[in-house]
């Protein structure tokens, strides 16, 4: 990441509290960012936050150094907070008789006091949880924490004295982190768990999976794929729930509001092709047929540092080529779905998809194809694509005390990027970081890229 400037031309809006006093200001802004346009995006974000109305644009955003702002103390001072925290604002603003302001202008952030309360109420209702199975009714009244990454199978093989390190969920630590994803030790009695089972259909339907080491048969590459689907829709509709509430705080002319409604709305969207994979799924494990189920598991018998589970719609390739647009919603996405799995000697990576969804995922595998034939190791691919599209994961303390303190915020800043609503999406974000972190060497591949006839 590096650190950009940039200035605005802006001026409040009625909302404002200084108003009546104030004119107009330059808005200069540090962001510590990836990119320019990301840059302006989330300076541009952070000042209507407050009630200024932007202009125009006087700077384009510009990388620059500490040594910039060697001769300026309020640019050194705003360089250092931005590279703490993120982001730093300073105004220059006129009064509207033509003086400078009376005083220094102080902002608030309106709306947010209660924020704690509500995220309070969204935990306690989504404890409750629901049965997710297709067959689910009056009998399913156990609901249970189901692991959508196994605590045997998984999380105990990198655990140590029963805790790893894991993305928190505690808004404390959010808030703390400025914002972003934090990692925190936690006992794997918590790790991963989603309420969207009962006890009964939980111990049935993943039986095949939960009982021994992958083989692996189609079922199984199923099963782990379905259980990724149910635990990823159990989170979006309780997220999409949880921004309403969130922006019911805030004035409806306010930025939040208006980020929070956009954010709402994309969850139901992306909340709606999920719906569309599960009901294929329940199809498939209700009438068992497994046979249109495709998958490609790496293999190693290296000591796990990481485990994993998601899915994720395939937008980009290895290569920087765009699968499938995110912004067309007049048809479900192409979905894969990722697993830690454990074999009978190591673990395995497996990516698994069914067939309808092939349009998006095999090109994305032949991808990968491509990168291994050129770099020669899928490890680094692999392990980016695991950081970069999951946030249901889990790491070896150890391990990740082991890493240096710019290996531990790149993994972190990378965790985070898919999360960030105020980043631009970039097409190359698998291609390249996270060199030389994990090590994973895959010795064997078995693919079944098509389905049985």
């Amino acid at each position: 990441m590096q650190m950009y400037c940039l200035t605005l031309r802006v001026e409040p809006t009625p909302c404002n509290p200084h108003n009546s006093e104030v004119e107009g200001a330059l808005a200069t802004c540090w962001v510590l960012e990836d990119d320019p346009q990301s840059a302006y995006a989330k300076a541009a974000f952070n000042i209507r936050k407050y009630y200024w109305k932007i202009l125009k644009v006087e700077h384009e955003p510009r990388v620059v150094t500490l040594a910039d702002f060697a001769d300026r103390d309020i640019g050194t001072e705003h360089f250092l907070i931005a590279q703490k925290h993120g982001i730093s604002t300073a105004f220059a603003a006129w009064s509207r008789d033509g003086g400078k302001p009376s005083g220094p202008i102080q902002h608030s952030y309106p709306g947010l006091n209660d924020l704690e309360e509500h995220l309070s109420k969204i935990r306690k209702s989504k404890r409750k949880g629901r049965c997710l199975h297709f067959d689910a009714g009056s009998r399913c009244t156990h609901i249970v924490d189901a692991h959508s990454i196994q605590k045997n199978g998984a999380l105990s093989l990198i655990a140590e004295n029963g805790k790893v390190i894991a993305p928190s969920r505690n808004y404390t630590d959010f808030r703390q982190n400025q914002g972003t994803i934090a990692l925190s030790l936690q006992g794997i009695g918590k790790v991963s768990t989603f309420r969207g089972f009962c006890a009964a259909h939980d111990n049935d339907v993943f039986a095949p999976i939960d009982k021994g080491p992958v083989v692996p048969t189609r079922e199984q590459v199923l099963l782990y794929a379905y259980r990724s689907i149910c635990r990823e829709l159990f989170i979006k509709e309780y997220s999409a729930v949880l921004y309403a509430e969130q922006a019911k705080q805030l004035p409806p002319d306010s930025v939040v509001h208006e980020l929070l409604d956009g954010m709402r709305m994309g969850t139901e969207i992306g909340l709606k092709s999920l719906q569309y994979h599960k009901q294929v799924f329940d199809e498939c494990i209700n009438e068992r047929l497994f046979s249109k189920m495709c998958y490609v598991l790496f293999c190693t018998g290296q000591k796990p540092n990481v485990v994993f589970s998601g899915v994720i719609y395939p937008d980009f390739d290895f290569l920087g080529r765009q699968l499938q647009n995110l912004a067309d919603y007049t048809k479900p996405w192409g979905l894969l779905a990722f697993s830690f799995v454990p074999l009978e000697e190591g673990w395995g990576l497996l990516l698994s998809w069914h067939s309808t969804s092939s349009g998006a995922c095999i090109p994305f595998m032949q991808s990968l194809a491509t990168r291994i034939h050129e770099k020669g190791d899928g490890g680094e691919f692999l392990f980016r694509f695991v950081i970069a599209g999951c946030e249901n994961m889990a790491v070896n303390p150890t391990w990740w005390s082991s890493l240096s303190d710019d290996q531990r915020t790149a993994i972190e800043h990378t965790v985070f990027h898919g999360a960030d609503v105020l980043k631009m999406p970039r097409a190359d974000y698998l291609a390249a970081g996270l060199e030389n972190v994990a090590a994973w060497n895959f010795e064997k591949v078995i693919s079944q890229m098509e389905p049985e006839t």
